[in-house]
């Protein structure tokens, strides 16, 4: 099993489906820059979360959202194409996506910012 942890934006609005057997899963797409100067491009990799974990995300996996996910890694060719897989085992929301119009945070006031209840002047370190 390879473990991989990546940081980067969503880069659609994630989407639940069902399979045959009845079982959800929450799909998403990461988009990680790599090199800097001429050499720097985007390594997309899809994403899956299995169950009632991925059912409770969906709302926040928006477009434009930072998150950082850790997982199972995997590769899979389509098509003479290689395509970079994870099976998400955690999902940490860095910040949230901006709407639109003004710039005002789509989840704002939903509680799932991930910021704790807490000043940082309270950490003792």
């Amino acid at each position: 099993m390879r473990n991989i942890t990546i940081a980067g934006n969503v880069g659609q609005d994630s989407t639940i489906r069902q399979t045959q057997t009845g079982k959800s899963v929450l799909g998403f797409s990461v988009a990680v820059k790599a090199g800097w100067g001429e050499n720097e491009h985007t390594i997309w990799f899809n994403c899956s979360m299995w169950g009632v974990r991925g059912e409770r995300l969906s709302s926040y996996i928006k477009k434009g959202t930072s998150v950082c996910v850790s997982g199972s890694f995997d590769t899979r060719e389509y098509e003479g194409k290689t395509y970079m897989e994870i099976e998400v085992s955690e999902v940490t929301l860095q910040g949230q996506a901006k709407s639109q119009e003004g710039g005002q945070n789509l989840n704002q006031g939903s509680g799932a910012s991930g910021n704790p209840d807490y000043q940082d002047d309270e950490i003792p370190f």
